[in-house]
């Protein structure tokens, strides 16, 4: 398990704020999003001084969001060579939006009503797919028509769309139409195939997780995934197949839909009994139908970088 020290992470924010800085774009004062920004100082405070922490609540909304900056600024700085970088300067450049609420954090929740929070997921995503495919098209964050997915790469012998869609309820129904409406945007666009892919951090329990007392990663990555499944489970349950059938059966959608995870526990590791450790999952739901092996393929590549960029630059590729 590679664990990156807050004083490394704070370095890497650093960097991620000068690259936004050389493309004119200045984090908004006040907010959601300057409480991020400054969360990896408070962090190195409160490792300083744990008594600063006025309780759990406090300490793990301060590392949550800590860890969600630096994991954030660390996706962006890995795609900054890629040679579609540029055009995700629209999405850069929510980071300088007013919006009191938007958060650039995935491991943690966001306001179900701030669409500048939801097109930022669609910026981290980008940033890893940038790693897997070529010709990377992000959809224009404030001025989509509305018949384009989020983001098009070129994948194998496909044009692929991801749609991505950050629900905001865990009712089957919800999460069920969350799918299809994913669905009908891919079918609309240009590309050959799509992935239907659900941000799911707004739905899972961060909370429960942070308490969880685990003994090790591997009790705590059985626990997220335990999260990630019960939503996998509430959009299928008592679904007739023809209501699957008529989202993917025939169409470019493809299986699987992919749910993306992250929150962050206590461990005990070689530094302290309880390592703040953030966790990172995608799991494929398939609802007991065949999955496409390319769009299998993708989800695995995809999941490989979720994971294993952490310090601002791209490791070694899948296997």
């Amino acid at each position: 398990m590679a664990l990156v020290p807050f004083s490394d992470a704070n370095q890497i924010c650093d960097a991620f704020l000068a690259l936004l800085a050389d493309r004119g774009i200045t984090p908004a004062i006040g907010g959601k999003l300057e409480d991020e920004f400054l969360s990896l100082t408070q962090l190195l405070e409160l490792v300083k001084n744990p008594k600063q922490a006025a309780g759990l609540a406090k300490e793990s909304q301060i590392v949550r969001a800590a860890a969600g900056i630096h994991d954030f600024a660390a996706k962006v700085l890995a795609a900054r060579k890629a040679p579609e970088f540029s055009q995700f300067d629209e999405h850069l450049k929510l980071i300088a939006t007013r919006k009191l609420k938007t958060t650039l954090s995935q491991t943690g929740e966001n306001d179900p009503t701030d669409d500048a929070a939801r097109k930022l997921v669609e910026l981290y995503i980008a940033c890893l797919a940038v790693h897997c495919g070529e010709e990377i098209r992000l959809d224009h964050p404030t001025n989509s028509k509305g018949d384009n997915p989020d983001i098009l790469l070129s994948y194998g012998d496909n044009i692929w769309a991801l749609a991505i869609k950050t629900p905001s309820s865990r009712h089957g129904q919800t999460l069920f139409e969350n799918i299809q409406k994913a669905g009908e945007q891919i079918e609309r666009s240009s590309a050959n195939k799509g992935l239907v892919v659900l941000n799911v951090k707004n739905i899972i329990d961060h909370d429960a997780l942070w308490r969880g007392g685990f003994a090790n990663l591997n009790d705590a990555m059985a626990a997220l995934k335990a999260e990630l499944a019960k939503v996998c489970e509430a959009a299928d349950k008592d679904r007739p197949a023809e209501d699957w059938d008529a989202v993917f059966a025939g169409k470019k959608t493809a299986l699987p839909v992919l749910l993306i995870g992250q929150s962050v526990v206590l461990l005990p590791t070689a530094v302290s009994a309880q390592t703040p450790t953030p966790l990172k999952m995608m799991l494929a739901c398939g609802f007991d139908k065949a999955p496409d092996q390319d769009g299998a393929e993708l989800a695995h590549c995809l999941t490989h970088w979720m994971q294993i960029i952490l310090r601002g630059e791209p490791g070694p590729p899948p296997s």
